[in-house]
């Protein structure tokens, strides 16, 4: 109830004012990582906010040459795509970020070949099956900083995701 902001859960917790509840709203659904939130708030700031959007994990191609890996920036700046990686844990596979610039808004796709469309580059990997079919993970970062901008698990099995926002409670580092 806290997450939707009801009034009387809030002013359960000494919340009563409007702003201050909008205010700890925000506060709440930020450091939970909502990106719809994170994304606002970057727009609001003109920073670039970089997630991936889509993963085509299961190819039709022969050797499913069509596979990829969507990103997009949903912030409010320009982000080049040098330095970042993209990252396959289950294939050992690492994709380096080109010198593309990602304004706001727009989105690019890593796969195989150039194709047409909105593609910021191949994938030079020894293997052609990146994404495990039947599911897998993939890390998306930011590698001079040795930032994890997304973490993103999928599934064959649609009921193994986790409901959107696909929020999951990260434990605290020791």
């Amino acid at each position: 109830m806290l997450w939707q902001g009801e009034t009387e859960t809030w002013a359960a917790h000494g919340v009563t004012d409007l702003e201050e509840r909008f205010r700890a709203i925000i506060v709440l659904h930020a450091r939970a990582g909502d990106p719809a939130t994170i994304a606002a708030i970057a727009r609001v700031l003109g920073t670039p906010y970089l997630k991936i959007t889509r993963v085509r994990f299961v190819g039709v191609d022969i050797g499913q040459s069509d596979e990829f890996v969507e990103v997009t920036n949903l912030g409010g700046g320009t982000q080049s795509l040098t330095a970042w990686t993209f990252w396959s844990p289950e294939r050992g596979v690492v994709f380096r970020g080109r010198s593309v610039p990602l304004a706001p808004g727009a989105s690019c796709r890593v796969g195989w070949s150039e194709r047409p469309g909105a593609w910021c580059g191949p994938i030079n990997a020894p293997v052609t099956d990146v994404w495990p079919d039947a599911g897998g993970r993939l890390v998306f970062m930011k590698t001079d900083v040795d930032l994890v901008a997304d973490d993103v698990w999928y599934s064959a099995v649609p009921e193994n995701d986790p409901p959107p926002p696909a929020l999951r409670l990260v434990p605290p580092r020791p």
